[in-house]
């Protein structure tokens, strides 16, 4: 697919894989999370059913943008917006849990003068049963032969 810069393509495509690693959830992890989204996080310890704190699926947000790879392809650049981000979670995770992350492209596409990539990311225990998915939708401005955007 073009990259949205004229006569570069790359293999950011539905089904790449750009990722792929495991994670201890830690209290840091948690923490920084709490810091941004502005709370005190009471409520992890009351909500657990394992006796633990909980880690909420956002707070591993950051790890769709810390790739071994790019998340986007590196002709982007830094021009690019985050247009959605979305969890579904299926399981309770707590601090002390190791996770395996898979993070792959499952979407990708131009429109009204704008490209987008959508990339997925499933959480998986070490038994490998879902414990949620996110996924990121990211944009950039596509430019057209004159270097001008569409």
């Amino acid at each position: 697919m073009s990259t949205g810069r004229v006569g570069e393509v790359d293999d950011y495509q539905p089904g790449k894989e750009l990722d792929r690693r495991d994670v201890t959830l830690d209290d840091g992890l948690v923490q920084r999370y709490l810091r941004t989204v502005d709370e005190d996080g009471a409520w992890r310890a009351d909500a657990s059913d394992a006796g633990r704190e909980l880690v909420p699926a956002a707070a591993l947000a950051p790890e769709l943008f810390s790739l071994e790879e790019r998340s986007v392809p590196p002709s982007w650049g830094t021009n690019v917006l985050t247009a959605s981000l979305h969890w579904q979670s299926h399981q309770q995770m707590h601090v002390g849990d190791v996770v395996s992350l898979v993070i792959t492209v499952t979407d990708r596409r131009v429109r009204k003068g704008r490209e987008y990539l959508t990339t997925e990311m499933t959480v998986r225990d070490t038994a490998g049963a879902d414990l949620c998915v996110g996924d990121v939708t990211v944009v950039t401005p596509v430019e057209d032969a004159e270097g001008a955007s569409e």
